[in-house]
């Protein structure tokens, strides 16, 4: 009986053996299993990753040229104020260029002078403007310098 007895528990601890075995073998496998589906989802995670890295800088560089744009938009309008402000000075000064030759046409006095300084910008000598103007000597020499200074 002893020998039967040690036969019987060495079976069944190796029948054990076996089932820890085969449990722990059937484990191992689901477990590497799961650490290779892991593994992908790792390398999906990865690449999923790099694709909204790409797509940030894309945005990026398109948020940047955008900015660009309004910046371009804004110089644009800028400009447009600017002719505009240009143009609307330059309408004063027409204007007041014509009150002025409306003043010296009025004043005898003026009217000389403002002949005068036609023919002095005309490019007259000295004698033609004296006797075309009517003014003194002097006061053509005085127009005369002032030309030449500007």
């Amino acid at each position: 009986m002893s020998e039967q007895y040690w036969l019987i528990t060495f079976s069944s601890i190796i029948l054990l053996l076996l089932v820890i075995i085969f449990i722990l073998f059937a484990y191992t496998r689901n477990t590497k299993a799961k650490l290779l589906q892991s593994v992908g989802l790792i390398d999906n995670l990865h690449k999923m990753l790099q694709q909204l890295e790409k797509r940030l800088a894309t945005a990026e560089t398109s948020i940047s040229a955008s900015k660009s744009s309004v910046d371009a938009s804004d110089l644009q309008q800028r400009v447009l104020e600017l002719e505009q402000q240009h143009q609307t000075v330059e309408s004063k000064i027409a204007r007041f260029e014509e009150k002025v030759i409306d003043l010296q046409e009025r004043d005898p006095e003026l009217k000389l002078y403002a002949k005068a300084n036609k023919l002095v910008a005309a490019g007259e000598d000295l004698e033609d403007v004296v006797a075309a103007s009517g003014l003194p000597r002097a006061e053509v020499e005085m127009l005369f310098d002032v030309h030449r200074r500007k």
